[in-house]
């Protein structure tokens, strides 16, 4: 498996004489450089967490002498060859099986060769069942101490219980009592242990007997931080420092502090690293340990372990899988699904079960399902011997009574290998169903170090791949060479915290929808060119040297635009006459104006065949008012500007397929800006912010509101836009831009540092104009005006039932009808007759707050016509300024507090081949010197809620100004959950049902231990099972169709509590009586409004809620015995209680999707845990 140690992999205090760092094209992409700062015992200035307390420090000095003398355990190579191997999982194309000892011993080191056989074993199996190939990790060789909760812990003694060190594992101390004192000799005699057990892996793999599907790469937690630094080396093959303890390493819950000294030790190896995150971790946590951990990005590098419980996993990780995906860290995923989900037996003997083990792995698959990431596999805590330490498994299943009969575990509780089995193939079941990525023919089915090294080998040409350079010369005589290469994916987050300081910009998209957004990302530091304009006049500055040769192109283009007022090697000021002439409206977009001057530029530099070069950047509100002129009343501050655009000659640009470099070099004549420095000035923000604004007052929007309905009436408006501010701090315009895109995902999403202290940051719903060129070099203009809005649900049934109720609003299809009806006649006026057509009518689009209704509109540009006149032709939207445009924008400039500045413009690049690409200024905070101002607005018609209007505005705003005050994000209540100690040990009766399942997870979920059995048991297995509570499942027919009457007799004999679902509520009431009759018409996935009138069994939930109904029959004459505690509007028992025995039931499904509100489904199922634990 594994070759010889190299000769070359030596423990040295620093790098060789004559070490010279590598350069980005020279340094082996999958190799983790040096890292600046670092040595392997720069851990010792930071705090360090986990280290017992060693009575003699001369004596752990000696050891670590000791230990440096010692050749390593694994090599470098083999740790590359790990590395390949994780990143082939993190692209979905291979497993991880990673599995061993809790707590490895070293007198387990003889039983290296069982160890082995069943990790492979599991591995084997994962792999048959996924198809897929599998990289196997052992928790061997190495795997000795463990993280305590406590320095210390009560033991039995002769006397009473005794108090000492705690068990830290055989690399610190021994688990017998007398033998617990710290004793730094066991770190050298773990070396030896590890030696050891690596000899006879590899032995084992060399043997042409062994049958094994895979070899095994060997783990463990790096936890005692001498005994790491010690075997930590450099190489020279690679230069870069390696743990050679183990190939991969990985820290705790415990240890992930960000500046705490396990993150310091694990940022400089160039090992594969890995991090467990407990149910403390959020997602900022997160990606802050990627950037520290791996801030180059490299696939294979960073392992993230998740192990949260199966009751938090489903709420924690998407929200940290989308941060990741934001992050651009390409991490391996991987679920640890036994450490937050250990249990305490009556006996004080910890447990795990394996129901809810499957039920975190079914959890964390579905996160990773939703967010369309690759699931890695699983990291367990397994042992060759036949232990009881957890509970549940099929074959000779282990209940909780029975986990001391063989509890050998020293720390936790381990899988025994026929549990372990059965994990990995119901998991392998599940990924089947979840790949993305299907195994092809050049991926063998093995996952030795070997088979990965090609993978390695590949990734590296792939990163290194060669420049491509492209030269051509534009109209202006400009000669323009452009150099294209892959570049790492971190490249883009390290131009977005830049921004902060430096001008340029980031946009993009998260939003991936067929035919109108896919998800990429385009961005620029230190832009050449700097192009402003207020008003009639307008500005170019080179913002460095290189501008500085592009500045006589770019007067010579505008001198006809305008009259020249001043120039100078570094700006030139141009001012745009005002039009004398009188244009159709067809030709409205060709008058005189700052737009003339930007064609000019773009006609200067057209470069055909480049689909990025061009002018990016922001286009102000005040613009309109060159093409519709209103009666301005606001006073402009000073330093207002219409637009401020960039001339970036370096850009970024991101999508599925990579990352690529893309560097343009200009010459002018004899002068070029090849060699010149690509920089800029920087300036920081004001560190304190000034004072905030005062909130709008409530009411406020709401009388505009009114205002504007008056003006409906007689016929002034018919609907108009108005938007209010709110403000809030900011000292950090890209850490907002970061968060806020993880929070609320959008098709535009923009930062750009407009120059001064001046930034734009947000996360737009709505394109503004996006023009493109068929094959046939013809033009089309596309826009997609969003109205109609309502707020996002707790869940998914919540939103469909908001889905439901916007589509089926009257109020909001006229909004979008006039809105889209407005746009039409924009594209009318430059458009080929008969080619504006409606691509997609009142389509929903979900962001993080609001669901949102949005037409999809075409035309194609008449000959004559560019992509500034379909610019122009729709400015600005009639969503953010109202019907007729005109008209509104008065309104709107009469009854605003304060100009709009950016707001409602747009946002984008104009490109130099003649598309270009906007989306509106939405959901975007203007930040000004630290102060981030928020204006949102409504879509106003005739017949308006004033106060609901102002409530959505404050609705639209609430993602933003969560972001910028650094509150929570509003998240969903979790279900209700039993809380109670000791689990309910439920008997679930299936009469043949379809949804029994779904019940009994539901009984999990609160905690409790299920057991489903068919109808027709013998009644000895009501004594064998001894359940606390037996639940009468749903099902077809009668109740005696099933024997019904006759388990309710044998329950009835033993006094156990009991709870029936539909047909079980039908089965008690015939038990004791009474009468059941079919419906007038059967309620089959119905949903029923639910009245509650009294008992126990409904606390909690609202007088009235919704429960899906699924049956024909229904209880018409309920005995005395019976107290009804629930009823349809029309009469129909839904619910009854017992008034002496433990008896309850419920006619609905309270498992049912429809039985979701308030969460009601889930908070029956506890009170009825609840009551059948009182009850006895």
């Amino acid at each position: 498996m594994h070759e010889r140690i190299a000769a070359d992999c030596t423990r040295l205090p620093c790098p060789p004489p004559g070490f010279k760092k590598e350069t980005d094209t020279d340094m082996p992409m999958e190799h983790k450089p040096i890292v600046p700062g670092w040595q392997p015992g720069t851990w010792r200035n930071k705090p360090v967490a986990q280290q017992p307390e060693w009575p003699d420090a001369a004596a752990v000095a000696d050891a670590e002498r000791r230990l440096l003398q010692l050749p390593p355990l694994v090599t470098p190579e083999e740790c590359r060859a790990l590395t390949a191997a994780l990143a082939e999982v993190a692209s979905g194309r291979a497993l991880i099986l990673q599995a061993g000892d809790c707590a490895e011993r070293f007198t387990e080191t003889a039983s290296t060769e069982a160890r082995a056989q069943l990790v492979e074993t599991l591995a084997d199996r994962l792999m048959t069942a996924t198809g897929l190939p599998v990289v196997t990790i052992g928790r061997m060789a190495g795997q000795y101490p463990k993280p305590r909760s406590s320095p210390t812990e009560k033991v039995p003694g002769p006397d009473g219980p005794l108090t000492v060190p705690t068990y830290r594992g055989d690399l610190v101390n021994a688990p017998e009592p007398d033998s617990r004192d710290p004793d730094p000799d066991r770190l050298v005699e773990g070396y030896h242990r590890a030696t050891a057990t690596l000899a006879l892996l590899r032995a084992r793999s060399a043997s042409a007997d062994t049958r094994a599907a895979t070899d095994v790469f060997v783990s463990h937690e790096a936890l005692l931080l001498p005994f790491e630094e010690a075997l930590t080396r450099y190489d020279g093959q690679s230069r870069a420092w390696y743990s050679t303890s183990a190939h991969l390493l990985w820290i705790g819950d415990r240890t992930r502090g960000l500046d705490q000294a396990h993150v310091e030790y694990l940022r400089g190896i160039a090992n594969p690293v890995a991090v467990k995150l407990g149910p403390t971790t959020t997602a900022d946590d997160v990606v802050a340990l990627c950037q520290r951990l791996d801030p180059e990005r490299l696939p294979g590098r960073l392992t993230l372990i998740t192990r949260m419980g199966a009751r938090q996993v489903g709420r924690l990780l998407p929200e940290m899988i989308e941060a990741m995906t934001r992050a651009g860290h390409p991490v391996t995923w991987v679920c640890d699904p036994m450490h937050a989900n250990t249990t305490t037996t009556a006996a004080g003997l910890k447990t795990r079960h394996l129901d809810t083990m499957l039920a975190e792995v079914q959890q964390w698959l579905a996160a990773h399902r939703g967010a369309g990431s690759h699931p890695g596999g699983l990291h367990l805590e397994v042992t060759c011997d036949n232990v009881t330490e957890c509970v549940g498994g099929r074959a000779g299943a282990v209940d909780e009574a029975q986990v001391h009969q063989h509890f050998l575990s020293a720390c936790d509780p381990r899988l025994n290998p026929e549990q372990a089995t059965e994990l990995v193939l119901q998991t392998g079941r599940r990924l089947t169903g979840h790949r993305h990525t299907e195994p092809t023919a050049s991926t063998p089915p093995k996952a030795s170090a070997a088979h990965w090294r090609p993978y390695a080998q590949d990734r590296r040409a792939d990163l290194t791949a060669a420049a491509t350079s492209h030269t051509w010369t534009t109209p202006g005589c400009l000669e323009i060479t452009r150099t294209a290469q892959p570049y790492p994916h971190h490249a883009l987050d390290q131009v977005t915290a830049a921004l902060d300081e430096r001008p340029g910009g980031v946009l993009g998209s998260s939003v991936q929808q067929p035919g109108r957004y896919r998800r990429w990302r385009i961005g620029y530091l230190a832009p050449c060119l700097e192009v402003t304009a207020a008003a009639r006049r307008m500005d170019v500055r080179a913002l460095n040297e290189r501008g500085r040769v592009l500045l006589p192109i770019v007067t010579q283009a505008l001198s006809a635009s305008g009259h020249l007022i001043s120039t100078s090697p570094s700006t030139l000021t141009l001012a745009v006459p005002a039009p004398d002439d009188v244009l159709p409206e067809e030709q409205r977009s060709r008058r005189a104006g700052v737009f003339s001057a930007l064609r000019a530029l773009l006609a200067a530099f057209a470069a055909p065949d480049d689909a990025h070069l061009g002018l990016y950047g922001a286009f102000g509100y005040d613009l309109a008012f060159g093409f519709e002129p209103i009666a301005l009343r606001l006073p402009r501050p000073d330093d207002h500007r219409d637009l401020v655009l960039h001339l970036p000659d370096e850009l970024y640009v991101e999508d599925e397929s990579g990352l690529i470099r893309y560097r343009y070099d200009f010459t002018v004549g004899d002068t070029t800006t090849a060699g010149l420095p690509r920089d800029s000035d920087s300036t920081r923000p004001a560190a304190r912010p000034a004072a905030l604004p005062p909130p709008p007052g409530q009411g406020a929007y709401a009388k505009i509101v009114r205002t504007a309905q008056e003006r409906f009436m007689c016929g002034d408006l018919v609907e108009v836009v108005p938007s209010q501010v709110m403000y809030a701090s900011c000292t950090s315009a890209s850490d907002f831009y970061s968060k806020l895109r993880r929070r609320n995902p959008a098709p535009y999403e923009l930062l750009f540092n407009l120059g001064g202290v001046e930034h734009l940051a947000g996360t737009s719903p709505e394109m503004y104009v996006r023009v493109t060129r068929d094959d046939h070099g013809r033009l089309w203009v596309e826009t997609c005006p969003i109205s109609g809005t309502v707020r996002r649900g707790r869940d998914a049934v919540e939103d469909s039932d908001h889905i439901r109720a916007l589509l089926n609003s009257r109020k909001d299809e006229s909004e979008l009808t006039m809105c889209t009806d407005v746009d039409r006649n924009d594209k009318a006026r430059i458009c080929d007759p008969g080619s504006v057509q409606i691509l997609g009518r009142r389509q929903i689009e979900m962001y993080s707050r609001l669901i949102h209704t949005v037409d999809h509109v075409q035309g194609r540009l008449r000959p004559g016509f560019d992509a500034l006149d379909a610019f122009l032709t729709h400015m600005w939207a009639v969503t953010v300024t109202g019907a007729p445009k005109r008209a509104a924008m008065q309104f709107i400039e009469d009854h605003e507090q304060s100009p709009r500045r950016w707001y409602g413009g747009a946002v984008g690049v104009l490109r130099f081949d003649g598309t270009l690409d906007s989306g509106l200024t939405l959901r975007t905070a203007q930040i000004h010197d630290g102060l981030a101002a928020v204006r949102v607005g409504a879509t106003l018609l005739h017949d308006s809620d004033p106060d609901a209007e102002e409530r959505e505005t404050q609705v639209k705003a609430q993602a933003l100004m969560e972001t910028l005050t650094g509150a929570p994000p509003a998240t969903q209540p979790e279900p209700p959950l039993q809380t109670e100690a000791t689990p309910m040990r439920v008997l679930l009766i299936d009469h043949s049902d379809s949804f029994v399942h779904t019940l009994a997870d539901y009984f999990r979920q609160a905690g409790a231990h299920v057991t489903t059995l068919r109808a027709g048991l013998p009644p000895a297995t009501l004594d064998e099972l001894a359940p606390d509570l037996v639940v009468l499942s749903p099902g077809p027919g009668r109740p005696g169709d099933h024997g019904c009457l006759d388990l309710l007799d044998e329950i009835t004999a033993r006094g156990l509590p009991a709870f029936g679902v539909c047909l079980g509520l039908q089965a008690m009431v015939e038990h004791s009586g009474g009468t059941v009759v079919p419906l007038p018409q059967p309620a089959h996935g119905r949903p029923g409004n639910i009245t509650v009138h009294s008992g126990r069994l409904l606390a909690g939930l609202p007088a009235q809620f919704t429960a899906g109904r699924y049956h024909s029959l229904h209880a018409v004459q309920v005995p005395d015995c019976y107290e009804i505690s629930a009823t349809t509007d029309d009469g129909v028992v839904m619910a009854i209680e017992h008034r002496h025995a433990p008896r309850w039931a419920v006619q609905f499904h309270p498992e049912s999707l429809m039985t979701t509100d308030h969460h009601a489904g889930h908070r029956i199922i506890t009170n009825i845990l609840h009551l059948g634990r009182v009850s006895k």
